[in-house]
């Protein structure tokens, strides 16, 4: 066609027309031989994907379930402007953590220990709990689940009976209580290896509807060694 249009002295709009035409038809070819050649090769990657086990190769990896998903905050690089944004902590915080929210008015700090513990593990008489902290010893919850509370609260003569032969344990029931259940609460105890944090996060969660509770793993004995030293 192109050598006719020569040899006939064709205008050169036509020629270049053809010229044109003749060059989209071959790349039309070369790209349908190139989309054939990728959706094979998807196809053959896919085929194949049930025989690799190795996780880096997963295609679909596990998602969080959205319906009860947490978002977990960077706290030490986040300046707090209200205590809804707080209720975002995830649910074990380290020192750094710690220190960002300690002073906010709606984090409430709670040693789990007992009295003695408290008293064995101090540094002097100012330096006993961390600060802003109160003592809601686990052993008093403890004491006051084995004779029944919990079982029947509606009971009001048992519960009468129960705070009476345990007065001093039934302060720290009187505090769960009380306090409001909108705040932020982070609990600690001894050490990492103490689990007495996890328990009365347990109770608070079970039997006083508290929600936004976190854990302090180190304790006292990291908050000592950072805070102190």
């Amino acid at each position: 066609m192109i050598y006719y249009l020569i040899k006939e002295k064709k205008g050169t709009k036509s020629l270049l027309l053809i010229i044109i035409l003749y060059g989209m038809q071959t790349l039309k070819e070369k790209l349908n031989k190139y989309i054939l050649i990728v959706a094979l090769s998807v196809l053959l990657g896919l085929l194949s994907y049930p025989f690799h086990k190795s996780d880096d190769f997963l295609l679909f990896k596990n998602l969080p379930d959205l319906d009860n998903f947490k978002i977990e905050l960077d706290i030490a690089n986040v300046d707090f402007k209200d205590c809804e944004m707080v209720k975002t902590i995830k649910k074990n915080i380290n020192f750094i953590e710690l220190e960002a929210l300690i002073n906010l008015d709606c984090v409430n700090i709670i040693d789990a220990r007992s009295a003695s513990e408290i008293y064995d593990e101090k540094i002097d008489d100012r330096l006993m709990m961390i600060q802003n902290a109160i003592n809601i010893p686990l052993s008093n919850i403890e004491t006051i689940e084995s004779e029944g509370y919990f079982d029947d609260k509606d009971d009001l003569d048992k519960i009468k009976e129960i705070e009476l032969m345990y007065e001093s344990e039934f302060e720290s029931v009187k505090i769960l209580n009380d306090m409001p259940r909108d705040g932020v609460f982070v609990i600690y105890c001894g050490s990492k290896n103490c689990d007495k944090s996890e328990n009365l996060a347990n109770y608070m969660f079970d039997y006083f509807d508290y929600q936004n509770v976190s854990i302090y793993k180190g304790g006292w004995e990291d908050w000592r060694n950072n805070a102190i030293n």
